[in-house]
């Protein structure tokens, strides 16, 4: 059956099989038979498209579109999405401008020019930040869990850093401070937003 249909849609163009052949194509001067090929391929992309409109071989090489070029309400379905992700964009921007950001202190920068001396530190002499009594640790990190119960988020980090700064690795404080990184950072503070970055 898919012989004879072969067959006639030759016989309807007039072309025989051997003549589809790519060594036939490329040596044929005949205007009217190379119509009468590009017609039965034609036919062929038609059913390929009936059967398989998503397939690769229809894809027709284009220019890259022009807004000209788009339909009206796919340029509107565009400027919609643009001006929707730009208003998504400035309301996350205001958001985080509104925050106020309070760091820890920083040290010193070091002076390049030279004009300050720099700090001579003896043998045997150690810069430590101040060491905690056992009561004023205990104190710190009970304050700490109460300002976090109350949701005061800026004087519980500053409790637990104050900890940290003597005992980097206490573990009540790196828990304390583990609570407040996977909380909302944010806190009402007299009509305000407050973000803590520590800085350790």
């Amino acid at each position: 059956m898919p012989l004879q249909n072969e067959s006639s849609l030759l016989q309807s163009f007039d072309l025989k099989v051997e003549q589809l052949d790519y060594s036939y194509v490329r040596g044929c001067n005949d205007k009217r038979t190379l119509e009468r090929i590009i017609r039965v391929l034609r036919f062929t992309e038609d059913r390929l498209a009936s059967l398989h409109p998503q397939s690769r071989v229809l894809i027709a090489d284009k220019p890259a579109a022009r807004v000209s070029d788009l339909p009206l309400n796919e340029l509107n379905a565009i400027r919609e999405d643009l001006r929707q992700w730009t208003l998504d964009i400035k309301e996350r921007e205001e958001e985080l401008t509104r925050y106020e950001v309070i760091r820890a202190p920083m040290p010193p920068v070091r002076n390049a020019q030279g004009d300050t001396p720099p700090v001579t530190i003896t043998e045997g002499e150690e810069t430590k930040p101040h060491q905690l009594t056992i009561e004023e640790r205990d104190s710190l990190l009970a304050s700490g869990d109460e300002y976090l119960r109350i949701g005061d988020i800026l004087q519980a980090s500053l409790q637990f850093q104050k900890v940290l700064a003597s005992e980097p690795f206490n573990q009540e404080a790196l828990k304390g401070m583990a609570v407040i990184h996977d909380s909302p950072k944010t806190a009402p503070k007299g009509g305000r937003k407050i973000v803590i970055e520590e800085i350790l």
